[in-house]
């Protein structure tokens, strides 16, 4: 009898080894997987991270690789055909936007310049014929047939302080049709304008 005590003894500390080394493995594997989720739902609250090895070397994040795009320089756009759909009339810090109500097309004039003395005005208020007050790069005489307010862009002048663009203003008594004159401030630095034969385009 006291043998049979003793096997069942065994038996019953088999059993309790057995299921204790069971809930420690079921315990480890509760607390990986915990372990695990916590480092998922870490990694979701950082900022994505994009690899850009390729490209920079390294491994950055989003808000890097944006800052580091904006501060590449433009490309070279010299080559490319500028589209001008609201041109503009440049004075001195004034910006004045064109509204075009009429293109009359591109034409040749015969471009000279004059100023307010009274060699080229026989005045020197330098006002004109619209009653306005001539400014440099700005006002040009034409003939009668356009009428005041008109805009000319002459793209042989596109590198001046307006940028190629003028505004019929005044009249003469020598100008036609066929010929503009670029108002100077300066008697000197309209005879060095010069004459030319220009491509101007009419904004009437």
């Amino acid at each position: 009898m006291m043998t049979k005590k003793i096997e069942t003894q065994e038996v019953l500390y088999w059993f309790l080894a057995r299921l204790t080394q069971g809930l420690m493995l079921l315990s480890v594997i509760l607390i990986t997987i915990i372990i695990i989720g916590d480092i998922r739902i870490k990694n979701m609250e950082q900022p994505r991270r994009i690899e850009w090895d390729t490209i920079l070397g390294t491994e950055k994040s989003v808000e890097e690789v944006k800052s580091y795009i904006q501060s590449l320089p433009l490309p070279d756009m010299s080559d490319v055909p500028r589209i001008q759909e609201d041109p503009v009339v440049i004075q001195g810090d004034i910006v004045k936007p064109i509204i075009e109500e009429k293109k009359d097309g591109l034409k040749e004039l015969n471009v000279s310049a004059y100023c307010a003395c009274e060699q080229c005005c026989g005045k020197t208020d330098g006002i004109t014929a619209s009653n306005t007050k001539a400014q440099q790069w700005h006002t040009v005489a034409a003939g009668s047939n356009y009428k005041f307010g008109t805009k000319i862009y002459i793209s042989a002048l596109e590198n001046t302080p307006s940028g190629g663009w003028f505004v019929v203003e005044d009249r003469g008594g020598k100008i036609d049709d066929s010929h503009l004159d670029v108002y100077f401030e300066d008697h000197q630095e309209a005879l060095q304008f010069g004459r030319h034969n220009y491509e101007c385009m009419i904004y009437n």
